[in-house]
């Protein structure tokens, strides 16, 4: 999603790039013309903005010169040494905006006991925050309510996820988030016996075989519990599929009793339990919930098209970028855009 957002902005006139720390990584699984640069502090001007994720908040509490922080890094951070620069992004001079894509992410590696440390959200350089669902709107004007946000939409390709006809006695889902509920609810649905010759399938693998997989199988289990937008029930949801499981909270959004089986976060049992209810009507009719699947994939067509993500996006950069010149008026710092 971040490289999609560069991508629009260079669509639009903008030099924008994805900064990254570790010298020759770009993201290869799937196609992007997303240009790409690798940190060093002579890097950004002064004059640039920096785009920065969520889940980086506390260190702007660091201090790089405290002895031993290297070691302690080193050890934390055995694959990826690098986030220690999130240091240098924090405090160095240039404007920043915080992409937050989950707000359950916000106060990631903060204390669990009283605290005054700070966020990044405070910082005089900070012009705002993105977001990409309601959800997070409330959640961070809850918490920052003099920060300024921007809700962007996603753009979900209905060209890509699309179903497939007919559709396969298959029940598709994801493991890589929430595995302590996924084996709990797959080992159940497996001991209980009732999926009437319904098959579980596993997804994993690059967005088109996550595609395939949605546009063939019947029904999609969701498992993410928190989220900040949830695209795989959407994707799935434009793919044909009866979606049952957790809305994550941001998708509430989508997720409703008129588009999918939504469960309540952690009830095991009523999501094994509408699970055998949805397969045995579909083993009876399988065009039984031709409704709901309708609506459902009516409302994410509408509602994330490309249109409605390159609006929103460019929307609030124009926003950003307006305020980062008003920054420069009011601070004596000449303007070079």
């Amino acid at each position: 999603m971040m490289y999609r957002h560069i991508e629009l902005l260079n669509r639009h006139g903008y030099r924008a790039f994805a900064l990254h720390t570790r010298k020759g990584f770009r993201l290869t699984h799937f196609a992007h013309q997303v240009p790409v640069v690798y940190w060093n502090t002579s890097l950004i001007q002064s004059d640039d903005i920096v785009v920065m994720p969520e889940y980086l908040g506390v260190w702007v509490n660091h201090n790089r010169s405290t002895a031993g922080l290297w070691g302690r890094l080193k050890k934390r951070f055995s694959k990826n040494r690098y986030r220690y620069l999130a240091y240098d992004l924090f405090h160095g001079p240039w404007a920043k905006v915080i992409y937050n894509q989950n707000p359950y992410y916000t106060f990631m590696g903060y204390p669990v006991t009283p605290h005054r440390l700070s966020n990044p959200y405070d910082l005089t350089s900070c012009l705002g925050t993105i977001c990409v669902s309601e959800e997070n709107f409330r959640y961070l004007k809850f918490a920052f309510p003099e920060r300024a946000v921007y809700r962007i939409f996603y753009a979900i390709d209905a060209t890509r996820f699309q179903p497939q006809s007919p559709k396969k006695q298959m029940i598709a889902y994801l493991s890589f988030k929430n595995r302590q509920d996924v084996t709990q609810v797959i080992s159940l649905l497996g001991s209980r016996n009732k999926l009437r010759g319904f098959e579980l399938t596993c997804v994993e693998g690059p967005e088109e075989v996550v595609a395939k997989a949605f546009g063939e199988a019947s029904v999609m289990l969701n498992f993410g519990n928190i989220e900040g937008f949830g695209l795989p029930p959407a994707e799935a949801m434009l793919s044909g599929c009866v979606v049952v499981g957790y809305h994550g909270e941001a998708g509430r959004e989508f997720m409703n009793p008129t588009t999918c089986f939504p469960i309540e976060n952690g009830n095991i049992v009523s999501f094994v339990e509408t699970v055998e209810r949805v397969v045995a009507e579909l083993s009876e009719n399988s065009l039984a919930f031709s409704s709901m699947r309708e609506r459902a994939r009516t409302f994410i067509r509408e509602t994330y098209s490309h249109r409605a993500e390159e609006e929103s996006v460019m929307t609030a950069w124009a926003a950003l970028i307006a305020a980062h010149q008003l920054q420069k008026k009011t601070s004596g710092v000449e303007s070079t855009e």
